[in-house]
């Protein structure tokens, strides 16, 4: 009798171990590879500042290079993109932001930021908006 119930405990030891093992193999898909295929990205931003005189015909054109690539035309891009003239930055929502940022004379430029579930709030990148720059 003793002989059986050793029996019965040994295989339900076994089973105990053989259900822990499975548990430990786990999923196949890496983290990063479900990440990558089913999470959203976060959005970056750009924003062109423009002075009182509105845009040339190459800031026009370099504008919208950088629209046709954003999420609102294309998607081509995880970017968001804004343009507000000088005056109607501090109206803005990027109000704050620009607000330790100093002016760099009357041209147009462009400014990239981080989503913004990121904790940084500088901009990452500035430039003159020039079509080598939106490229």
């Amino acid at each position: 009798m003793q002989d059986r119930n050793s029996k019965i405990a040994l295989l339900i030891l076994l089973g105990n171990f053989w259900f822990f093992i499975q548990i430990l193999n786990g999923c196949n898909v890496p983290v990063f590879r479900y990440a990558l295929e089913r999470w959203d990205s976060d959005l970056y931003f750009a924003v062109v500042v423009y002075g009182s005189d509105g845009l040339t015909e190459a800031e026009q054109k370099a504008a919208d290079l950088i629209r046709q690539c954003s999420i609102a035309e294309t998607a081509a891009m995880n970017l968001d993109f804004y343009m507000y003239s000088r005056e109607a930055l501090g109206r803005s929502q990027f109000a704050s932001v620009f607000h330790g940022i100093e002016n760099k004379g009357d041209g147009a430029r462009i400014y990239l930021f981080h989503p913004m579930s990121a904790e940084s709030s500088g901009a990452i990148w500035e430039a003159s908006l020039t079509e080598a720059n939106a490229k």
